[in-house]
């Protein structure tokens, strides 16, 4: 996928595959981050609200904020 198409400062993407069951523990980035959910289905935890998200969910993070 061409990330520059969705903005043209996105430079880089990382895939974090996440397995069956796994989770990770709350965390602050310290850039902005965008999710780009590929397959499977998750929850995303941010400011005191839970969201299921599944294959086409595009999530932005700003920099500093709490999520798991």
């Amino acid at each position: 996928m061409n990330f520059t198409s969705l903005h043209p400062y996105v430079y880089l993407a990382t895939r974090y595959p996440f397995y069956k069951g796994q989770s990770s523990s709350p965390r602050i980035c310290y850039t902005s981050s965008i999710y780009l959910i590929s397959e499977g289905y998750g929850t995303l935890i941010s400011r005191g609200q839970s969201k299921r998200l599944g294959p086409g969910a595009l999530v932005y993070m700003p920099a500093g904020q709490l999520h798991e």
